[in-house]
């Protein structure tokens, strides 16, 4: 499945715009030369400079949307039944069974289906998982739930 990269770009400046426009919506912090609004301001900024330049470059090279190896390739089509139905499980799952094993059982299965060796799969997914969580929830102090592994984490 291939998309342009005219169709692309226009969905990163759609997205940049749509950034841009809630964090003209922040509010001021008092007292404060920078405020809540600075970051992501910086990053749709960014994002609209590269999609502009990706829908330059990409104008009419190719068709908008092309189905390609898609309809033949019987693991993608499994990749992306994993991807779609793993962000449906998360949504559901999230509370419950906590980040860690979420995302390792979806990255994991993922580099399976592509064709990953087992115990480089199994070991990437958990450690790279268990990380993420640990530079979230330690360094960046974000709430990710941890489910039945908080004792451990």
């Amino acid at each position: 499945m291939r998309l342009a990269d005219g169709l692309s770009g226009g969905v990163v400046v759609a997205g940049a715009a749509l950034l841009l426009w809630t964090a003209s919506g922040l509010p001021d912090m008092p007292g404060q030369r920078f405020g809540p609004a600075t970051f992501p301001t910086l990053i749709g900024i960014a994002m609209a400079a590269a999609g502009l330049v990706v829908l330059w470059r990409g104008g009419a090279e190719r068709p908008l949307f092309s189905i390609g190896t898609l309809g033949h390739d019987r693991r993608v089509q499994v990749a992306v039944l994993w991807l779609l139905g793993g962000l449906v499980a998360m949504l559901v799952l999230w509370q419950p069974v906590g980040f860690p094993l979420l995302a390792a059982v979806y990255s994991g299965g993922l580099m399976l289906i592509l064709g990953v060796r087992p115990l480089p799969a199994v070991f990437w997914a958990c450690a790279v998982s268990v990380v993420v969580h640990l530079v979230f929830t330690r360094l960046l102090l974000v709430p990710l739930p941890a489910g039945p592994l908080g004792f451990l984490l």
